[in-house]
C-alpha cells in the first residue's frame, strides 16, 4: 500500500471507526461519502451517526488493522472488529458478549479524501455472537 493510502486507510479505522472523531471523518471522508455494508449510508453526518450507533453497543469497540494493499486509487484492508455487546445492535438487546469479527473494507478516494467505503463484515459470526441466531455449535444438538 503506498503511503498516503496507508496513512488515509489507518486513520479510517483508528480515528474513525476507532474513536468515532467526527473532525477526522470530515477531513478524511468526502461529504458525499457513500458506505455500503450492513447498511447503506450517504454523507459523513449519516456515516458518523452509524459510527456512534456502533460504539452505543459495543463501547469500546476496536479495529485492528491486519494488512492492506492500494493501487493509488482504491485501497483495501482487512480487519479485525472487537468489543463486547453493551448496546441494543441489530434489534437484539445487549448481551455482554465478547465480539471479535472479521472483515475487509475497500476504499475509492479522490484527492486525499475517501469517496467509497465497501465494507464486508463476517454478519454471520457477528449475529452469532450477539446472540441473535443460533450459532453452528448449539445447532443439531438434542438435549437428550
Amino acid at each position: 500500500m503506498n503511503r498516503e493510502s496507508e496513512s488515509l486507510v489507518g486513520r479510517y479505522f483508528e480515528d474513525i471507526l476507532g474513536r468515532g472523531n467526527v473532525a477526522a471523518a470530515e477531513e478524511l471522508l468526502a461529504p458525499g461519502v457513500t458506505f455500503q455494508g450492513l447498511e447503506i449510508i450517504e454523507g459523513v453526518e449519516d456515516f458518523m451517526q452509524y459510527v456512534v450507533e456502533l460504539h452505543t453497543a459495543f463501547p469500546g469497540l476496536a479495529f485492528i488493522v491486519e494488512d492492506g494493499v492500494s493501487d493509488g486509487r482504491v485501497a483495501a484492508g482487512r480487519y479485525t472488529m472487537r468489543g463486547r455487546h453493551r448496546g441494543q445492535f441489530l434489534g437484539m438487546p445487549a448481551t455482554n458478549n465478547r465480539v471479535e469479527v472479521r472483515g475487509i473494507s475497500m476504499f475509492v478516494t479522490t484527492d486525499g479524501r475517501i469517496t467509497e467505503i465497501w465494507d464486508s463484515v463476517d454478519s454471520l459470526v457477528l449475529t452469532q455472537q450477539i446472540g441473535a441466531i443460533p450459532s453452528a455449535e448449539g445447532a443439531g444438538r438434542s438435549s437428550g
